[in-house]
């Protein structure tokens, strides 16, 4: 699904990015591409998933050539940066590392680079204007709780009273925007961001994945602890597991802050959903 723009108003369309005929073209004034699915994405073959997203963001370029050239906002992620555990004050955007091309797993992260290629290809090509998000980690009420997130699955574990059992160590390192000011963020970025310019969007407030367990076990008010599995071997204690951004560009440049820090942002979420047990 895509996310068309008029003057701040929002308009869903349905279309499949896999089959252009099927994409409605309207004089769209912005385009906000975030078709690729990361919820169930893992349910396709590497292969498939590449063809998703570099396939899909050619068919949105295509179609909004047809549409009049109106501007695109392309949601890419973190991920094109490839390990950036050496960056521990936050990777920046003109690092151009990327994952290992030739691990099929690594589909994801090099078909987001090359979907940002295509962007500037078509810019040099046919002068149509597009701007680059790299999204990283967020936490919000519309966040799956049941998908392969951690902050989600530690939120939902907490409103049901359960333990929070973490599989891995505990060391690895997050930070975890507001969907409140992720919105935000790409609208900005969307409408007054540089043409052919990547910025990141997430968080500076930066946790491992057992503070971010514990926290939101005290927040919840359940009876509920925190169990970690894994134990740090001396390989992983030195280069830790680190998912940081630098968001530097989009506040010098843009304006943009964090408004709400983690602790209130997984408050702001747990009140929300413990009004509504559905999910559970």
């Amino acid at each position: 699904m895509m996310l068309f723009y008029h003057n701040l108003d929002v308009q869903f369309v349905t279309g499949d990015i896999l089959n252009p005929e099927n994409l409605p073209q309207d004089g769209y004034s912005h385009i906000l591409h975030a078709a690729a699915e990361s919820t169930t994405g893992l349910l396709l073959s590497p292969l498939e998933r590449f063809d998703q997203i570099v396939s899909g963001t050619r068919n949105v370029l295509d179609m909004a050539l047809r549409s009049g050239k109106p501007r695109v906002l392309m949601v890419s992620s973190g991920g094109v940066y490839g390990d950036i555990s050496e960056f521990s004050g936050g990777v920046r955007e003109d690092f151009c590392g990327m994952a290992n091309p030739l691990d099929p797993e690594n589909a994801y992260s090099v078909a987001k680079r090359q979907a940002e290629h295509l962007c500037a290809l078509y810019l040099d090509r046919h002068g149509l204007e597009s701007v680059i998000a790299r999204c990283f980690a967020f936490v919000g009420e519309e966040l799956p709780l049941d998908a392969h997130f951690a902050i989600g699955n530690f939120i939902s574990d907490a409103l049901k009273g359960k333990d929070i059992v973490i599989k891995v160590d505990g060391t690895p390192i997050r930070t975890f925007l507001d969907q409140g000011d992720l919105a935000q963020w790409l609208t900005t970025i969307m409408l007054h961001g540089d043409t052919n310019k990547a910025y990141n969007v997430g968080s500076s407030e930066a946790v491992n994945l057992g503070q971010a367990a514990q926290i939101v076990s005290e927040l919840s008010g359940k009876i509920s602890r925190v169990e970690i599995l894994g134990t740090p071997t001396i390989v992983q204690a030195a280069r830790r597991n680190i998912y940081v951004p630098c968001v530097e560009r989009a506040r010098n440049e843009l304006g943009l802050k964090v408004n709400f820090s983690f602790s209130n942002s997984i408050q702001h979420t747990l009140s929300a959903l413990s009004g509504d047990l559905s999910f559970l």
